[in-house]
């Protein structure tokens, strides 16, 4: 487990902020963060699925991050699942239920990747908590049960959560 700091140039960082923070950036309502919230939502964006690409600039986004990990942990990747998350401020830290991205197997990594600071961010399970810092993320491995917490001192809280394999 892995907290990277400034994974994007700052251009780039911009750019995906300036998006994700857009009026042109649509949004899903989601009642449940994961099987085992309970009375918590939460707004996503699918970003990449079942080997499709759901928007062009969902590509460029996550492949901008990939093509960072990938020098990071010197392998070439393998993407399987991304979307965007959106919380927005119930004035209360919410914990969302800890939870696995996948189901089926613990073969991959997760990094949630932040866009903007906020006191809100990912607890694992075994009690380490990291805050939220822009263009930061949280690296670990898919078997790893973590939760979100959502924030209380932003309009919201934003991320990238991206699974993926090192290629072999």
């Amino acid at each position: 487990m892995q907290y990277l700091n400034n994974l994007l140039p700052v251009e780039q960082f911009n750019e995906l902020s300036d998006y994700y923070n857009s009026y042109e950036c649509l949004w899903n309502y989601n009642k449940q963060v994961n099987q085992f919230a309970d009375n918590n939502f939460y707004f996503t964006q699918m970003l990449f699925e079942h080997g499709e690409w759901w928007s062009d600039h969902a590509e460029v986004y996550v492949t901008y991050l990939l093509k960072q990990l990938s020098r990071h942990l010197d392998s070439p990747l393998e993407l399987i699942r991304s979307k965007a998350n959106l919380f927005v401020n119930r004035n209360k830290h919410y914990h969302c239920g800890y939870h696995k991205d996948m189901l089926d197997t613990d073969d991959y990594y997760t990094i949630v990747y932040n866009i903007n600071d906020n006191n809100g961010g990912t607890q694992i399970k075994d009690g380490e908590f990291f805050k939220s810092t822009a263009n930061g993320g949280l690296l670990f491995y898919g078997g790893v049960e973590h939760e979100s917490i959502t924030q209380t001192d932003t309009y919201i809280r934003l991320n990238l959560n991206i699974n993926f394999r090192k290629s072999k």
